[in-house]
């Protein structure tokens, strides 16, 4: 029988002990079950669709230097508002708060899986890639197909730097945290259930992974080791899913 390297069967009890006489400690579980809350609504379908193939290519930022193609303003570095769980696929301008990018990714994306999930951009629709404010199927202005959304010799970097600091760290990575957490200080299978759901989907492309060659930095490619994020916090991330498991 599996037992857990990090929280013994005594661990687990006082924990559930400590939420008991501890207001301190029932508060943690409280915050705990609070974060987990999002994920403890979808789907297990849904769960295991929030991981993606590693075919897409990953930014660290979608420009270090750049401007809004929108406003013109400068927005550096990390200033574009990423909010994965009420705004998907999206980056927000941080001066004019325009949306990008203008497509919708996610149908372009799941227009392209085959039926184990993995995508193929030969299967994709790219009728799907015009500007969906617009509604004009000609209009390419924002759009985004997966390697950022080039106007002459500019690259805004939108949905690779998505699948960093959205995709991958607000929904996958911060669910699995959420859900491994709440069930320590629970002891309720269903976040158990739900973490492992997301762990099982991300072995099956974790070998995959590789930022050296899939991802950029600083307008750069091979430039960092990593996984799914680059090296520094692809260590991190790696320990968080190890002490999750």
């Amino acid at each position: 029988m599996y037992k857990s390297v990090f929280f013994s069967d005594q661990v687990l009890a006082n924990i559930g002990r400590n939420c008991e006489t501890i207001k301190g400690c029932a508060k943690l579980r409280d915050d705990y079950v609070s974060r987990a809350e999002y994920w403890m609504n979808l789907s297990y379908d849904e769960l295991w669709n929030l991981v993606f193939d590693p075919k897409l290519e990953r930014s660290w930022m979608v420009q270090s230097g750049g401007t809004c193609p929108a406003c013109k303003d400068k927005v550096i570095m990390y200033d574009w508002k990423i909010d994965a769980k009420n705004k998907p696929w999206k980056l927000q301008c941080p001066k004019c708060g325009e949306f990008f990018p203008k497509n919708d990714f996610k149908a372009f994306y799941e227009s392209g899986l085959t039926k184990t999930g993995k995508f193929s951009y030969g299967m994709a629709d790219h009728r799907l890639l015009y500007n969906a404010e617009s509604g004009d199927p000609n209009d390419k202005f924002g759009v985004d197909a997966g390697y950022g959304y080039i106007d002459g010799v500019e690259n805004w970097r939108f949905i690779p730097t998505y699948l960093v600091y959205g995709q991958w760290k607000q929904l996958i990575l911060d669910g699995i945290v959420a859900l491994s957490n709440a069930y320590v200080y629970t002891q309720e299978k269903e976040y158990a259930r739900r973490a492992l759901i997301l762990l099982d989907r991300l072995a099956d492309f974790w070998p995959q992974y590789d930022y050296n060659n899939q991802g950029w930095m600083y307008e750069r490619f091979n430039l960092s080791v990593g996984y799914i994020s680059y090296g520094v916090d692809g260590a991190f991330e790696a320990c968080s899913l190890a002490t999750a498991y």
